[in-house]
């Protein structure tokens, strides 16, 4: 799976995350399970934590995930956002074994 590690989120609701498509409100909102095409997108706002597994009814390739975290999008929609800069950590998890990504 791929675990996705927000920083903060100083503009709350008005941070959006979108994922192959659909977009993921980064505070106050959990989503479990939700259908990304081929894959499944869970996300905890207690943890700024998103798991991403594949569906279940295909084997996800090391090119079905690059291209899916290749096309992930920031957005904000604040009349005034907070300055600073949004970090997001990624780690794929295998076989139970993080690895990090640079």
């Amino acid at each position: 799976c791929l675990l996705l590690q927000l920083g903060a989120l100083p503009d709350g609701t008005d941070e959006v995350l979108n994922i192959g498509g659909t977009d993921f409100i980064l505070s106050g909102t959990t989503y479990t399970n939700t259908d990304v095409g081929s894959f499944l997108v869970s996300y905890d706002p207690n943890t700024r934590t998103f798991t991403i597994t594949p569906d279940g009814s295909t084997v996800a390739t090391v090119g079905a995930f690059e291209t899916l975290l290749q096309g992930i999008t920031y957005s904000n929609s604040s009349d005034n956002p907070t300055a600073g800069n949004r970090t997001v950590d990624v780690k794929v998890r295998d076989a139970g074994i993080d690895k990090t990504l640079q």
